[in-house]
């Protein structure tokens, strides 16, 4: 019979594929007493420390076997010991000068599971045994990041009293604030802000946190960002803004929260589209009457020489038209 444990590091990659990286454990239940009467493998020492079976990987030791070997699958008995917050176990593998930092291929320590699972006193026992708080793996996440993206608030504590780097970043350029913040981890970004983390961090595509937030609606989340600084109105290389994401995925919330912090509502992109532009070409009613009456510009055209009113209706948002033929006719009187 076998278990499977899964660490989901879902990476957003900012509205284009998604890359899922994740490692699957395979572990079988720790062999019986008479068992020991064969002979006994590595992957029966890894499948006691997987089940906490200190005693019994004391006796599989005394055969010779090397508590530092890996199965064929790459993983080791300390990886799955702190993954399963065996921490008896894990202090008896150290004990055995198991390194500290053992890995899997791809790069993945006791320190990073220990973080993904918020198993602070492992945490703790693996840094104080000389594991590196600021080790990559082979996706550039360190075990900050493992804990960002869990929600795993007490690791993250400890890692930072361990002098992480809270700014790092991994080979898509996503720090952990920005893995807590995407996954909505109100805690975790709390935690990280108060040790220095840095709320305006764009990704390589040029996304921030806010940017994202705001797309998705998560307004204790936006609050949070901007009350530490974050830049209302940063315009990544698409030319879009946290305002404009917020009027494409239709956040009206979002966008009236916007509003009142002061974002620029005329704002214009690459292609000259401002926020007005793209709620007359969605239709997203509720947002254009908002941001005309905020004083959004129905006037202000894009590089194609194209108004709101244009651009609605070219795409038969007729109620929309309507509201800005009469906000023009306003504005002229």
């Amino acid at each position: 019979m076998k278990t499977f444990l899964f660490y989901d590091l879902c990476r957003p990659q900012w509205r284009s594929t998604k890359v899922l990286f994740c490692i699957c454990v395979a572990l079988s239940v720790c062999p019986s007493s008479s068992a020991f009467e064969l002979v006994a493998t590595v992957e029966d020492f890894i499948q006691c420390a997987s089940k906490g079976e200190v005693s019994k990987l004391a006796v599989l030791r005394a055969t010779g076997i090397n508590p530092s070997a890996s199965n064929e699958a790459g993983l080791n008995a300390l990886l799955v010991a702190a993954d399963q917050g065996h921490r008896e176990v894990v202090q008896k593998l150290l004990e055995w000068e198991v390194p500290a930092d053992l890995s899997t291929p791809g790069g993945v320590t006791p320190l990073m599971v220990a973080a993904a699972g918020n198993r602070g006193e492992i945490l703790i026992d693996l840094i104080k045994a000389g594991a590196d708080p600021n080790r990559r793996d082979m996706d550039g996440l360190n075990p900050l990041m493992y804990a960002a993206v869990s929600n795993s608030t007490e690791a993250i504590s400890e890692l930072a009293r361990a002098q992480a780097e809270v700014n790092a970043v991994d080979d898509s350029g996503l720090s952990a604030l920005t893995y807590a913040a995407v996954e909505n981890q109100t805690e975790a970004v709390n935690i990280l802000l108060e040790s220095g983390a840095n709320p305006d961090i764009p990704t390589k595509a040029g996304w921030t946190p806010l940017m994202d937030v705001s797309m998705q609606g998560h307004l204790e989340m936006m609050r949070i960002l901007l009350k530490a600084g974050a830049d209302i109105n940063r315009m990544n290389p698409y030319g879009w803004t946290p305002l404009s994401y917020a009027t494409l995925d239709n956040r009206i919330e979002a966008v009236k929260l916007l509003c009142e912090q002061g974002a620029d509502l005329d704002k214009a992109g690459g292609r000259g589209l401002t926020p007005l532009m793209i709620a007359a070409k969605k239709g997203h009613m509720e947002i254009l009457i908002h941001l005309l009456g905020a004083g959004a510009d129905p006037n202000a055209k894009n590089k194609l020489g194209q108004t709101a009113l244009d651009i609605a209706r070219e795409f038969q948002q007729e109620a929309a038209a309507k509201v800005l033929a009469a906000a023009i006719d306003g504005r002229e009187e």
